[in-house]
């Protein structure tokens, strides 16, 4: 089944965005913990492969990631924090370049660096685009497996660094975020960026290792939300 209409890919991007919204609502502090894939791929050849893993405080907007290396979880933290760690880690300047890349990537075309799974961050780059074409794709693994997949091509001209199409595939039952495949363009043509999720999970902050977030993290107010005329109050969480 293709279908053409924008009204479909708003409709997609939106049911997988309240679904993420009611994951969180079985908990005061939720967390979520994505198991993530990335890759690179270039002149049609694999080039790059690092297994993510990304935590989200969802109430304080927090984030932590970590590369596995041969079954070893080292995290990504800043000089500061490593001073006091006592687990495996890396510091922001060591990790793999191919995560720099995509970081940047993403936050150049509207999307979050830190959660480019969700449907908020393909949102983003969706809306920026003034001219596009658009397919919703359903693709059926089994019987009992319906994905959608969601291809978007901006049209015009594009600059370096930005994405000349972009996949995002999820999956029909509970609407979970599957995969984002991005074609780039650079200064010798198109690379290939491929992000997996081999898992997701919602667990409540207190039942985090306390090295995820630091104190400091942990100490923030919630984030609020302002609308006019009235005082800031306490946004229930994203």
């Amino acid at each position: 089944h293709l279908r053409h209409l924008s009204a479909d890919c708003r409709q997609l991007l939106k049911n997988a965005d309240e679904a993420r919204k009611a994951s969180l609502s079985n908990s005061s502090e939720p967390v979520i913990h994505q198991k993530l894939q990335v890759r690179k791929i270039k002149n049609n050849a694999q080039a790059d492969t690092v297994n993510l893993e990304i935590w989200e405080d969802a109430n304080r907007n927090n984030y932590r990631q970590a590369i596995e290396t041969e079954g070893t979880r080292q995290l990504i933290v800043d000089r500061f924090e490593g001073q006091a760690l006592n687990v495996p880690h890396i510091f922001e300047n060591q990790r793999p370049v191919v995560l720099t890349e995509l970081s940047q990537i993403l936050q150049l075309n509207h999307m979050n660096p830190n959660n480019p799974l969700s449907a908020a961050s393909f949102k983003g780059w969706r809306d920026s685009l003034s001219e596009k074409n658009e397919v919703v794709k359903q693709v059926t693994l089994d019987e009992d497996t319906k994905n959608f997949e969601l291809k978007v091509t901006p049209l015009g001209e594009l600059n370096n660094g930005q994405i000349t199409e972009a996949s995002y595939r999820v999956r029909e039952t509970g609407w979970t975020p599957l995969s984002l495949k991005l074609e780039v363009k650079d200064s010798d043509g198109i690379t290939g960026y491929e992000i997996t999720q081999h898992s997701s999970e919602v667990i409540a902050l207190n039942q985090l290792p306390p090295e995820i977030f630091s104190k400091a993290q942990i100490a923030k107010v919630p984030m609020t939300t302002v609308s006019p005329g009235s005082s800031p109050k306490t946004s229930p969480p994203a």
